[in-house]
């Protein structure tokens, strides 16, 4: 499926895809959220690093908005644009099938994906709706 580039080896590309597949069934978790899908998505996938893969995942993951965004870039409905830059050139040139094969394996679990996080931005808005309720004496 995969050939070998300059900086990655179809194995490697293959290795990814694994991992990439795995973090999206298990609903983004950060025990699965490796060393080889963090490098290659800062390397080849067009995002910014945020000084480290624990970083990275607190920056994208913690927050529903977020990940919303994440998992957007990845979504054939979205035309692959990507979340920090705007630009599509991340599914050309040397790496385009394995960006493209880790979109298809998105398309699995976009919908469940995206209805987490709307149910947790729900969750983090009814919080502070009760909050401010309780704060002003209303039940």
């Amino acid at each position: 499926m995969f050939t070998d580039s300059k900086f990655m080896s179809a194995k490697d590309k293959e290795k990814v895809l694994e991992a990439w597949e795995t973090f999206l069934k298990y609903g983004l978790q950060e025990k699965h959220f490796t060393k080889r899908l963090y490098d290659h998505l800062t390397l080849r996938a067009s995002f910014i690093a945020h000084y480290s893969q624990t970083g990275f995942y607190s920056y994208y993951f913690t927050s529903p908005e977020k990940a919303t965004q994440f998992i957007s870039q990845f979504d054939h409905d979205k035309n692959y644009l990507t979340t920090e830059y705007g630009d599509d050139y991340w599914v050309r040139g040397e790496y385009k099938k394995i960006n493209l094969a880790m979109c298809d394996v998105m398309e699995k679990y976009k919908v469940g994906l995206y209805a987490n996080c709307k149910g947790e931005e729900f969750k983090g808005d009814m919080a502070i709706v009760t909050g401010l309720m309780a704060k002003h004496g209303i039940n």
